[in-house]
């Protein structure tokens, strides 16, 4: 197998990740590459890497290539039959290189499987989702809260399952799935990569299975309240693409209305307890203006300088 790990100024990461997959890859017992790609980290963490794990095949990129570009050119580079795709920010808990495999030889039907996420506090972090338009709809109509479809979030993560899209802070892929489905779309710089790999591989009749006994700690899975407007934004852009790019311009228009309908309606019900002093519901309101102020405009705040030199 072929472990891609991609690094963008993750020094202070990416050591106890090497470190807890190297362990967990030896008591596997299986014939192993790791490749890191250094997106043009400017904190040394290529140096770290390549003085720290001699074993490990360092690929420095000369300039920014974004998440899904310097993943595309470690899979490129990578022979396993299976290639795992692993955030720097992870710890792999022993036993989940094993479980995964077994895993993807169980699930004949299977492009990839992807282990469950913990947060560093050992609580099930949030890592499958339904696809976008069934998560636009059911949101705006509440029709998960409902109980009428089901959207992961329940779900104990004690057995197997079938899931639209995993996270791929942590997804392991069937090399020949590539070769139906193809690499990941670089038009998405970070944001969505993993939902239109998933969205392609479902087309081409594959499923993809979160693997309960597979554990890994991410310390990523951050609340978006602290994301900065521009992150926020090309999260956005990014599902506005995965849109137009999978239901066309129809699709496109349907989700900037659902998401200025559902906006609207979460500020109509959260706006009066905002105006009354309630803590919870000023970061709601708040949260629910902004998405409306990017559904009609495409922006949700000034961005300085250096903000606006992001790729989008």
């Amino acid at each position: 197998m072929s472990v891609v790990i991609t690094t963008a100024n993750a020094r202070a990461v990416v050591g106890p990740c090497l470190h807890s997959l190297l362990a967990d890859l030896r008591s596997a017992g299986v014939s192993y590459e790791v490749i890191v790609v250094d997106d043009a980290s400017a904190d040394g963490t290529a140096e770290f890497v390549a003085a720290g794990f001699p074993d490990v095949t360092l690929i420095r990129a000369d300039a920014p290539s974004g998440y899904a570009g310097a993943n595309n050119i470690g899979i490129r580079a990578a022979t396993g039959e299976a290639v795992f795709l692993l955030n720097a920010d992870t710890v792999v808990r022993p036993g989940a290189v094993a479980a995964l495999l077994a895993a993807l030889d169980r699930y004949t039907s299977a492009a990839a499987v992807g282990p469950t996420l913990l947060n560093p506090d050992g609580s099930i972090q949030r890592s499958c989702w339904r696809f976008p338009l069934r998560t636009v709809v059911g949101n705006t109509l509440w029709l998960f809260r409902a109980g009428v479809w089901d959207d992961y979030r329940a779900w104990d993560h004690r057995t197997d399952r079938p899931v639209d899209w995993i996270s791929s802070a942590a997804l392991m892929i069937r090399r020949a799935a590539f070769a139906t489905v193809g690499l990941l779309d670089e038009r998405f710089w970070v944001y969505g990569v993993d939902i239109d790999w998933g969205l392609r591989a479902r087309r081409a009749g594959y499923e993809i299975v979160s693997v309960a006994n597979a554990r890994i700690v991410h310390l990523g899975g951050r609340s978006w309240g602290n994301a900065t407007d521009r992150q926020y934004e090309d999260h956005m852009r990014s599902q506005a693409l995965l849109f137009r790019l999978h239901h066309g311009r129809a699709g496109l228009i349907l989700f900037h209305t659902l998401v200025l309908c559902n906006s609207v309606a979460r500020v109509a019900l959260w706006g009066p307890a905002s105006l009354l002093g309630l803590e919870t519901a000023r970061g709601k309101t708040a949260e629910f203006l902004r998405l409306a102020r990017w559904s009609l405009t495409g922006r949700v705040g000034v961005h300085s300088p250096a903000e606006r030199k992001m790729p989008s």
